[in-house]
């Protein structure tokens, strides 16, 4: 009797240790994560707060959290928007990268270049010979560090209501212009640095156009960076909290077994998915994409749905050069459409359309 008693407490002291070890907090080892894109341009038109066209030129797409190297670009552009914006452009070339699969285990980093740039919008017009953004965020051990950089050559600006701006090398963070004409505010951002403790997104050039007659807002990108980077953290040596033993409990008789019940049906909301794109186009040389162009992409439906997302254009025209041949692509207007859920009168279904005229 004495022995079983004994063995009792044992038990007892054994399942209490057992119950502290799992309920003491214990910090575990965090992987180190990378993110990053670049862009060379980014175009949005929203009408009545609905978007309705959008243009994105040499985008990277996001870097993995595994980290590794994604490039680029194209030989030029030539684009006219519904709203009236047009911009041709020389080469973009536009990289991200980060962690031991692109040689820099502790850091991501991002540039995107765009020469030779012409820009019309609104009465304000824009040449360069170079703009480019450059972002880099890096781990001091488990503490991350974040920075960003332009390069500024031959930056011309003549916007109504202004003086002529001329810029041409360092230019300070967020450096701003702005003026109004009637019912129209032009606001122009050089160096737009947006910071945050783990991230970074570096703007070139930002111009906004606001016509407060037609509820219109323009919002165009030239060259765009940004990195991201979550940092390793050493875990912490958990230490057990001490614990009393308390009186062995007394003998228990079993209860009858509970009626095994059957789960009830579970109900999942429903998810739309959608895009469309005018034109895709892309250059591949020994396996690797070099040069990569989209024309008049509505971006992504959201899951929940949307009413109709837009991303039209009056024309295209696209030159994609490697190897020392060059393709070229004109079209008159492009019209892309997503939409789906309750949001676009259509709650259970989603649906997209492309159109590219005269090509």
């Amino acid at each position: 009797m004495k022995n079983k008693k004994i063995l009792a407490t044992l038990l007892s002291i054994t399942a209490m240790l057992f119950l502290s070890l799992l309920t003491t907090t214990q910090a575990q080892a965090q992987a180190q994560t990378f993110s990053g894109q670049a862009n060379g341009l980014n175009s949005t038109t929203v009408v009545g707060g609905i978007l309705t066209a959008t243009t994105s030129l040499a985008d990277t797409g996001p870097l993995p959290p595994a980290g590794g190297v994604l490039t680029n670009g194209v030989a030029s552009a030539n684009v006219t928007t519904i709203a009236g914006t047009t911009l041709t452009t020389g080469v973009i070339q536009t990289r991200t990268s980060g962690g031991a699969l692109a040689g820099t285990p502790n850091s991501s980093q991002s540039q995107a270049t765009v020469n030779n740039l012409a820009l019309a919008i609104a009465g304000t017009t824009v040449t360069a010979t170079t703009l480019q953004a450059n972002s880099m965020c890096t781990c001091n051990g488990a503490t991350p560090a974040c920075s960003g950089s332009t390069v500024v050559e031959n930056l011309v600006i003549n916007t109504p209501g202004l003086a002529t701006i001329t810029l041409n090398g360092a230019v300070a963070p967020n450096t701003t212009f702005m003026a109004t004409v009637g019912t129209v505010t032009t606001t122009i951002v050089v160096n737009e640095q947006i910071p945050s403790v783990n991230a970074i997104t570096v703007n070139a050039l930002r111009i906004t156009v606001t016509d407060r007659l037609t509820d219109t807002t323009t919002n165009i990108i030239v060259a765009q960076a940004s990195s991201d980077i979550v940092c390793a953290a050493a875990p912490s040596t958990p230490t057990p909290t001490p614990t009393t033993p308390g009186p062995t409990p007394p003998p228990t008789t079993p209860g009858p077994t509970p009626t095994p019940t059957t789960p009830g049906g579970t109900t999942t909301a429903t998810a739309f998915s959608g895009d469309a794109t005018g034109v895709i186009a892309n250059a591949n040389v020994l396996g690797t994409v070099t040069a990569n162009a989209r024309i008049a992409p509505t971006g992504a439906l959201p899951t929940i749905g949307s009413a109709e997302i837009r991303g039209d254009l009056a024309s295209g025209f696209i030159q994609l050069g490697a190897l020392g041949t060059t393709n070229t692509l004109m079209t008159g207007i492009l019209e892309t459409r997503t939409s789906g859920g309750s949001a676009a009168g259509t709650p259970n279904s989603s649906q997209s359309r492309a159109t590219v005229n005269n090509l």
